[in-house]
């Protein structure tokens, strides 16, 4: 401080960091009254005490704070106070030093002016005519203006947008201009005194709001990053003196103070000057870096970052705007010390080893291990790994280890991080947490008076691990975005997850809005997080498949789609009721009633005005798939018609049923009136769901192959789905061909509207 020649000096720091400590000291340094054995009481054992500057203890010192003005009511109260204020701590300072002042020391109630900027210029001439300096000390100096954005009269007007509280805005901005020129006019006169050299000043605050440009600002500077605040050093030194605690207790009190008190970093110089010291010492660094991208993935459980780039309405745009902004500020902050540690790795004094979940760009410094061919057991256990835990764990007989094996398998195994992996890689904490209960549960059997399978499970007698796979951020950012919805869908269907290229290696956090409109983005964030893994390749394939590594991931899966549907475990029991009709009585009447009622009645939102087959087929496909019945095929392929695919086929183990789709605007539909209005349209199409099956069939429709834009031809629904059940008797001969699987029943089901749904028995095997 004494180097930077400055008359007057900020130093701003957040609130309960000891600025008004050091000040205190500051003050008690440089005060007059402090000279001779007071000096050496306070400071005679320590470095500023031993070797104090020519202008210690050499100055009458005034002590202001501007915290608690009354900034909440009118500006009169407001001035009023702040003079009152002032006026305290001028009277405080004059009765203080009436030695120092000798014959300029005045009776300062007598000369009092209401005006305290009046009475300062009293207290500076005082101070000059009786030949000492001032050392002014002003803690919380924005204290006054912090408190008044606590307002709501102040500070809410600022965000109103509309036009009738202009007004509102215009008296507020006059309320704060009005108090900034009261403190305007009070450093205007600090201003002259110190470039008079009569006095120099010292402030503290919190936030660097200008009042004159005088000031020397210390925040930032790399030479007062510890000015406050206790370093780790200081920690450890208290924790010494005030506890005299074990080297492995004060470790473990350290560390928790360091999580949960540790990371205020005020100049990003702080790295460079350590990675100088190292430099200088002749020393390299290794730095290992964990979790480097947590901070990221906890952002996107911040629905305040993430629900914003799933927005579809264009009034939302601004909220996207304003997340895109906190996102580049949090990655600007990140980029910043990476690229201090590229310099450092350039100049070779340092290697880096970093470890998280998703590519996240900071810099572009790392050889990227996670894909290599040769990495692909760098973490997890292989099978032999997992078999020799076994062993020395348990000592199992060859035919239960067997089996808890293949259930180990099924459970945990599957991750493959290259498609050119020889084996599945087993999820570690899966497996350690497996082996813990299964030694639990091993000393409660008998081994010789039992079954194998009914040792095997016993052993297999505990709860699923707690620890969700995939993580709860990657199944919310897929229930709440369309996209992941249509990729879960595919995922447990059992489909591979087919990619054009191979998935992304890095992502940058600016571009975190693609999850919610790029498939290639959101696939590979899925197999970053364990929601996805490679299928392993055949022999000279060249593709790229993505799947569902194992049953704990698909069984997290399908806990996440019930959500979608705010379905329970409970409810699947009608749709599985349904699902047994249609296979043991090839009757689809029961299902097509249950998605009307707890699928399709629910939805009013402006779906009703773009129903497309599409999103029939993907409604079907969730009843099926959320009851476990996932042996599903869509797009089925016919042979001997080119191009021809059945919608949807179910398929057991020797059968198969085929079902069609069609579907029928609500706008399509001869009403005589205007649907365009989502809303009325809705009404509308809930109402079919009260008519008859001969009712819907008699109404009318566009007929699409004999109409044009500007003449519309209608035909009724009933000769509509005649005409649908004619098509599917074309390809039908074909189906009941196939040798692989019997055709056992095939239907049409259509929609009307959203809601109605009319379905139709084409084939039946049986009669």
């Amino acid at each position: 401080m004494k180097n930077l020649n400055a008359v007057t000096i900020l130093s701003l720091r957040p609130r309960y960091f000891g600025k008004t400590l050091f000040l205190s000291t500051l003050s008690s340094y440089y005060d007059i009254k402090n000279k001779g054995n007071r000096f050496k009481q306070l400071f005679g054992d320590l470095y500023i005490g031993k070797t104090p500057t020519e202008l210690a203890v050499s100055f009458l010192v005034l002590e202001l704070n501007f915290a608690g003005l009354y900034t909440s009511r009118t500006y009169d109260i407001f001035d009023e106070d702040f003079h009152e204020n002032l006026n305290r701590d001028f009277l405080k300072f004059i009765y203080k030093y009436q030695q120092e002042l000798g014959d300029f020391f005045y009776e300062y109630n007598k000369k009092k002016k209401k005006n305290a900027l009046s009475n300062f210029k009293e207290l500076l001439n005082a101070v000059e005519f009786s030949g000492n300096k001032l050392y002014i000390c002003i803690d919380e100096y924005d204290a006054s203006i912090n408190e008044a954005l606590k307002n709501d009269a102040i500070l809410k007007p600022f965000i109103a947008h509309q036009k009738k509280e202009v007004y509102i805005v215009q008296r507020a901005q006059s309320k704060v201009e009005l108090m900034e020129s009261s403190f305007k006019q009070f450093y205007s006169k600090l201003k002259d005194a110190c470039n008079k050299n009569l006095a120099r000043v010292f402030q503290t605050g919190v936030t660097p709001v200008i009042m004159a440009n005088i000031d020397e600002d210390l925040t930032l500077g790399k030479e007062f990053w510890d000015l406050y605040g206790f370093k780790k050093s200081e920690v450890e030194l208290l924790l010494d003196n005030a506890l005299g605690l074990s080297p492995d207790v004060k470790r473990g009190i350290m560390e928790w103070l360091k999580e949960e008190n540790d990371g205020y970093f005020f100049n990003p110089k702080q790295t460079e000057e350590l990675l100088n010291a190292v430099e200088f010492s002749g020393n390299k660094l290794y730095i290992c870096i964990d979790e480097y991208d947590a901070s990221i993935n906890e952002a996107l459980k911040n629905d305040a970052i993430l629900k914003p780039f799933i927005a579809h309405q264009k009034k939302e745009v601004y909220i996207v705007q304003r997340a895109q902004s906190k996102v580049e500020l949090m990655e600007s902050s990140f980029k910043q010390f990476y690229s201090k540690l590229k310099d450092a790795c350039n100049k070779n004094l340092a290697r880096v080893f970093q470890t998280g979940v998703t590519p996240v760009i900071m810099a572009n410094i790392d050889e990227d291990l996670t894909l290599g061919k040769e990495f692909w057991d760098l973490y997890g256990f292989k099978k032999s790994e997992v078999e020799l835990l076994l062993d020395n764990a348990l000592g199992l007989s060859p035919d239960v280890k067997r089996g808890i094996m293949e259930w180990l398998k099924e459970e945990n195994d599957g991750y493959f991080f290259n498609p050119k992996q020889t084996e599945g890689i087993f999820n570690p904490a899966h497996i350690l947490y497996c082996i813990k209960k299964l030694m639990g549960n091993k000393k409660d059997i008998d081994n010789d008076n039992q079954d194998t399978s009914i040792i095997i499970k016993k052993l297999l007698e505990f709860p699923s691990d707690p620890q969700t796979l995939p993580s709860q951020t990657t199944l919310d950012l897929i229930v709440n975005n369309p996209l992941g919805k249509s990729i879960l869908t595919e995922a447990l269907n059992q489909c591979p997850l087919k990619l054009k290229k191979d998935i992304e290696q890095r992502f940058r956090l600016s571009n975190i809005y693609e999850l919610a409109t790029d498939r290639i983005p959101l696939l590979s964030f899925m197999f970053y997080t364990g929601a996805l893994t490679y299928k392993p390749r055949s022999p000279g394939s060249l593709k790229y498949e993505l799947q569902i590594p194992n049953r704990i991931a698909k069984r997290e899966f399908i806990a996440e789609a019930l959500k979608i549907y705010n379905w329970k475990e409970e409810d699947l029991i009608s749709v599985r009721r349904c699902l047994q009709t249609l296979e043991g009585e090839d009757n689809i009447e029961p299902l097509c009633r249950f998605i009307e009622k707890t699928l399709l009645e629910p939805l009013k939102d402006n779906s009703v005005v773009h129903s497309n087959e599409e999103a029939l087929k993907q409604t079907f496909m969730n009843a099926f798939i959320l009851t476990h019945n996932a042996d599903i095929e869509p797009e089925f392929q016919v042979s001997d018609f080119s191009g021809k695919a059945i919608d949807l086929v179910k398929t057991s183990t020797e059968e198969r049923i085929a079902i069609e789709f069609g579907n029928i605007k609500i706008g399509d539909i001869d009403f005589n009136d205007d649907l365009r209005n989502w809303q009325k349209a809705t009404q509308v199409s809930l109402s079919l769901l009260k008519k008859s099956e001969d009712e819907i069939l008699d109404l009318k429709t566009i007929d699409f192959k004999t109409s044009n834009r500007n003449s519309p031809n209608f035909i009724t629904i009933r000769k509509l789905l005649d005409n649908k059940i004619k098509q599917c008797n074309d390809y039908l001969s074909a189906l009941k061909k196939r040798d692989d699987k019997k055709l056992k029943s095939m239907f049409i089901v259509l929609r009307v509207g959203l809601h109605r749904l009319i379905s139709r028995r084409v084939y039946c095997f049986d009669e």
